[in-house]
């Protein structure tokens, strides 16, 4: 019987665009156009895309990939990186609510970036983004929220594994080289969620990190490495070192036919999506019932114990922490009727 890694290695290495519905690839049209916006405007705009391009300049290496707003070309693994930092930066990225992470951030960062220095198609970059979409949103899924509770972040180790499926793709992995990349990027899965305590940008170092390392588990099992071939449900692997409880058998259940890719959604602010529900009800109210901020005593927020955890923030401290902040999204539109990037930058957030 073939393992759960197995199943997602030969989902993905017999992924082909011809057998893919319209609407799939019209979603990975979307999130690739989505996520290069995001991408552009945190390579600029953002303390941690600046930061990401300065490391850039100083590494000393010829390459294809473009380093996001810059002019800069690196290798697939330096422009991953970079540039899945600027993708995550401003809140931008889309989302999964179900697997409870953001895959954009990485997926199409390591996949342009290996894509450019492979010479890949239009189609091929389609396939890859979807294979990875897919594979990492599956399991995604069967892991959280118990993952996301326990204090991981998902943009950073879930990531790990769409990274991987869609370099293998570009690769062209055999099935056998992609469940050695899979067991490999297991292992280098990280990212923990401390940066919600203290607002520091750490969170956006979690996707490029997965970007790159998605490119790196690639490179190395087709230069021969091995991975385990039970990294997801091994009585060592990653759902019993990752989470208390799981249901694995949401990660192969209608593979291929039932597309989790399709479920993605997009950001129309750009701050954590646990803020959204509170600003979209704010917005209602308002509509309906308009009143100046001064007559508000208080405002009583009923929400899952996701947003309870990572956007419950009275005392925001930077533009980071406001973005995660439930309370600061509601005053934002209370008082000043919108929640762009204009209002998250630093002199606004203290006002």
């Amino acid at each position: 019987m073939k393992t759960l890694t197995e199943k997602l290695a030969s989902f993905s290495s017999n992924l082909r665009f011809e057998s893919l519905p319209e609407e799939v690839i019209g979603q990975g049209k979307r999130c690739l156009l989505d996520t290069v916006g995001a991408m552009l405007a945190g390579s600029r705009l953002s303390l941690s895309g600046q930061a990401g391009r300065r490391f850039a300049e100083r590494m000393e290496e010829k390459g294809t990939s473009v380093v996001a707003g810059s002019s800069l070309r690196r290798s697939p693994m330096t422009a991953a990186l970079v540039n899945g930092m600027a993708s995550h930066a401003l809140e931008l990225d889309d989302g999964s609510k179900h697997a409870t992470y953001h895959p954009g951030a990485s997926i199409i960062s390591a996949s342009l970036a290996l894509g450019e220095a492979e010479g890949l198609t239009g189609k091929g970059l389609l396939e890859a983004i979807t294979a990875g979409y897919e594979v990492s949103l599956r399991i995604g899924t069967a892991i959280n929220p118990g993952h996301y509770l326990k204090g991981f972040h998902p943009t950073g180790t879930i990531a790990s594994f769409g990274t991987t499926a869609a370099a293998a793709k570009i690769l062209g992995l055999s099935e056998e080289q992609t469940v050695n990349a899979f067991g490999l990027a297991g292992s280098l899965a990280s990212g923990i969620n401390q940066y919600e305590i203290d607002g520091s940008v750490s969170k956006h170092i979690h996707p490029g990190n997965a970007a790159r390392n998605g490119i790196l588990s690639a490179m190395l099992a087709r230069d021969g490495m091995t991975g385990p071939a039970e990294i997801l449900e091994g009585r060592l692997g990653f759902f019993h070192c990752f989470a208390d409880k799981i249901d694995p058998t949401i990660v192969d259940r209608e593979l291929g036919q039932d597309w989790h890719f399709l479920r993605i959604y997009f950001k129309p602010w750009c701050s954590c999506r646990y803020v959204h529900y509170a600003i979209e009800a704010v917005e209602k109210d308002l509509e309906q019932h308009p009143f100046p901020p001064s007559e508000i005593e208080s405002i009583i927020v009923r929400t899952h114990r996701n947003a309870k955890q990572g956007s419950d923030i009275p005392d925001y401290h930077t533009p980071l922490h406001a973005r995660l902040s439930i309370q600061y999204g509601i005053a934002s539109i209370l008082v000043r009727g919108k929640a762009g990037l204009q209002e998250y930058e630093e002199e606004n957030i203290r006002d």
